[in-house]
């Protein structure tokens, strides 16, 4: 009779402390022998490998979605910290809020909350909420029986903008019955440096943009409402404008390098149409995406797919952030890297280590596929004069 199987996948895994340990194993020495120098040094030596993987290529995991509001006249638009290169950006058209103040509903704040729905989003007159429990939204029905069934809507994005620079976590509700809500997603914030928290930082008067999943079917109201970590304290919300959008239609962006971008005769010229190019200007923290023309419209969005560096190792009890498939080649890469720091080591083995690196992440780089077929576009056409 065979053995059972353990009838589980990917329950074992490593934390970080003992896949530098295994790193340092494959080099020939025992973790526990090394200096205190190079033991500190270990996680940072991970972090540079780490670093280096975005120079090979995409870890498919890191790809991911962003959204950015536009805003009239405005040229220049961070991406997070971490962005390693931009995929392809969509110009994205949206059915938007009505702007119907009387359909507006709050609680816990001073000031109408009509003044968030009205359509104008830059001004000094923002909705003040007050308290932890209090929120800001929409009934998408008015003057019809609450409950009613098939009323409302099914958002896909929702959007806001502050008077002033807050950090927060929300989350969006929805209702059929005023006062029945239901927490559909909250939302988080981006895995950045001094982000603890993982709260959303809004800047005055920018668009903060995230995609929700669309429920199955329509609901009649739909909020914001403050969702506090227990490790922070509350602060006043001061919101300027909401947006729940729908049916959002997208249109491919073209991209212009440096010498594209920088022949443009006027670079500040508008189009009624949407926002056609873009420049990706990589900097050192915070890339930058430099449209042309400039919006025109405070509402449209720019939908970036984009990919990131692997996120730092942490504590040395937590985990890389690192797939299944990949865990070989991280410790055989990761203890080349150890190797060429280590003191009195003996030279005949690296050759070995450094093959063990090559094969693994060979590998490993070659799993990192969707599977789709490929896909070839020629564009070779004629020339005639």
């Amino acid at each position: 009779m065979l053995p059972a199987v353990s009838n589980s996948i990917g329950n074992v895994s490593f934390t970080t402390d003992q896949l530098l340990a295994h790193a340092v194993r494959r080099c020939g020495k025992m973790s526990g022998a090394l200096p205190a120098e190079i033991g500190e040094a270990l996680p940072r030596i991970a972090f540079a490998w780490l670093s280096n993987l975005a120079n090979r290529g995409v870890q498919l995991w890191t790809v991911t979605q962003t959204t950015l509001g536009l805003i009239p006249n405005q040229i220049v638009y961070p991406l997070p910290v971490g962005t390693v290169e931009v995929q392809r950006l969509l110009y994205r058209t949206l059915d938007l809020t009505p702007s119907d103040p009387t359909a507006a509903i709050s609680e816990h704040g001073y000031g109408t909350g009509g003044l968030a729905f009205n359509g104008t989003p830059f001004t000094t007159t923002a909705w003040v909420m007050t308290q932890p429990n209090g929120y800001l939204g929409y009934d998408f029905a008015p003057g019809n029986p609450d409950g009613t069934p098939g009323l409302g809507i099914m958002p896909t994005t929702v959007s806001w903008m502050t008077s002033d620079t807050e950090y927060l976590a929300l989350s969006v509700d929805y209702a059929d019955t005023l006062g029945s809500w239901t927490t559909w997603v909250l939302l988080d914030g981006d895995p950045v440096p001094g982000n603890t928290n993982n709260l959303i930082q809004s800047n005055p008067q920018q668009w903060v943009c995230r995609d929700i999943p669309q429920t199955p079917v329509p609901h009649r109201y739909w909020r914001v409402a403050l969702h506090t970590p227990a490790t922070t304290t509350y602060q006043t919300v001061n919101m300027l404008q909401v947006q729940f959008g729908t049916n959002p239609n997208e249109v491919q962006m073209a991209r212009f390098n440096r010498d594209q971008y920088q022949q443009q005769n006027n670079k500040r010229s508008q189009s009624g149409t949407g926002v056609l190019n873009y420049w990706y200007d990589k900097q050192n923290q915070n890339p930058n995406i430099v449209v042309w023309p400039v919006p025109a419209t405070a509402f449209d969005q720019i939908s970036v797919w984009r990919y990131r560096h692997i996120m730092d190792p942490g504590p040395l009890t937590g985990a890389l952030e690192m797939p299944q498939r990949w865990w070989l080649a991280s410790i055989d890469g990761i203890a080349e890297e150890i190797f060429k720091e280590l003191p009195d080591m003996d030279l005949k083995r690296y050759p070995l280590v450094k093959q063990w690196a090559a094969d693994s992440l060979a590998q490993a780089e070659a799993g990192e596929t969707d599977g789709a077929p490929l896909l070839v576009m020629p564009t070779i056409g004629g020339y005639t004069r």
